[in-house]
């Protein structure tokens, strides 16, 4: 039986090896029958977020409580995750408020939804369910937790347009996309479908773009002054800190998260320009530089470049600097600046790891 590792908890860690321990024992003197055994070890095998969940909060209660878990806590515990996943099985007639639990759970955890829905599989008659097996399962709690992950991030891109201006007309249409938790998941394909066409087939994790574009305000603001001679002064600034690896390092984020926020930056300058850029067009324009990001180590990269982007801002007094001496810059005049940072932290860029 493989160890649970990472547990939240150093109560719920110790019953939970405690109770391995005892299943090494005679099952009849344990106190627990076959049945309840099978699925402890597949809650175990499968690292199951959920019963972790259920584990820790029963665990943390009791010890509390200044209590040991007994049998029955035990026992209670098994019966409450399969309850769980059982009713998961039904998948069509669940509401998205059903899910909601495993789609916070995905949040914390960071884990593919596939090995918590094999349980599912598992325990709805060997992998059956009523309506379209196994596959049909996973497609309609892929689809589910998707509305999930849109709910959540289109509130970021309404604000992302509000706090600059953009696209006007877009509030009350984005407004309508939000998908209620009482729908039901037999319902959600069609949802599901009219979203990703408005959105220009940006997947829900992507509008994090919006949320990252609020918070780097006056770095985008910056790169838009520059924008007629970013290129050129880049070029200057590379060849001028050759040998300096902190300054090098620091323009080559400057560089990627420049190509990064081009779609924002088009908006940007053509609002100034009097030109109004419907949503549709924008988000395409950043469906094309985000490119795809399907698999979980795709969407880790992304974020890693995200990180890598809002970590600018707190170095922009001193980009301020060197953009401003190109022509005149030295030694002298870029190793104060240098020094101080290397004093206050030394910066490496995430995308260099």
């Amino acid at each position: 039986m493989q160890r649970q590792e990472d547990l939240s908890a150093n109560c719920e860690l110790q019953a939970l090896e405690d109770f391995c321990n005892l299943l090494k024992q005679d099952i009849a003197r344990v106190g627990l029958d076959s049945e309840d055994v099978t699925l402890l070890v597949q809650f175990l095998k499968e690292n199951s977020m959920v019963f972790r969940n259920y584990s820790n909060k029963t665990f943390t209660r009791l010890t509390a409580a200044g209590k040991k878990p007994s049998l029955a806590d035990i026992k209670g515990l098994i019966k409450q995750t399969a309850l769980f996943f059982q009713n998961l099985s039904h998948a069509d007639d669940l509401e998205l408020s059903e899910i909601r639990p495993i789609y916070d759970l995905l949040q914390q955890h960071k884990q593919n939804v596939e090995a918590e829905l094999q349980i599912a599989l598992n325990l709805a008659n060997s992998g059956t369910t009523a309506e379209g097996g196994s596959a049909q399962l996973l497609v309609r709690f892929q689809q589910g937790l998707s509305i999930l992950e849109y709910n959540e991030g289109i509130p970021s891109l309404r604000a992302c347009l509000a706090k600059f201006s953009l696209c006007p007309d877009a509030q009350e249409q984005l407004a309508g996309l939000l998908v209620p938790e009482v729908t039901k998941l037999k319902d959600v394909p069609n949802k599901l479908e009219q979203i990703q066409q408005q959105l220009g087939g940006l997947a829900a994790h992507q509008l994090e773009y919006f949320r990252m574009m609020v918070e780097v305000e006056e770095l985008l603001y910056f790169l838009l002054e520059q924008r007629d001679k970013f290129e050129e002064t880049l070029r200057f600034l590379n060849t001028d800190l050759q040998g300096h690896e902190f300054g090098l390092d620091l323009l080559n984020s400057l560089l990627t998260a420049r190509r990064l926020l081009e779609p924002a930056l088009a908006v940007l300058a053509g609002k100034d320009a009097g030109t109004i850029t419907e949503l549709a067009e924008f988000v395409s324009t950043v469906r094309q530089v985000l490119g795809k990001s399907d698999t979980l180590e795709e969407r880790v990269r992304q974020q890693v470049v995200f990180d890598e982007v809002r970590s600018l801002p707190s170095h922009l007094t001193h980009i301020r600097v060197w953009f401003a001496n190109t022509g005149t810059l030295t030694l002298d005049t870029i190793l104060p600046y240098i020094t101080r940072l290397f004093n206050t932290g030394h910066y490496k860029s995430r995308l260099s790891l």
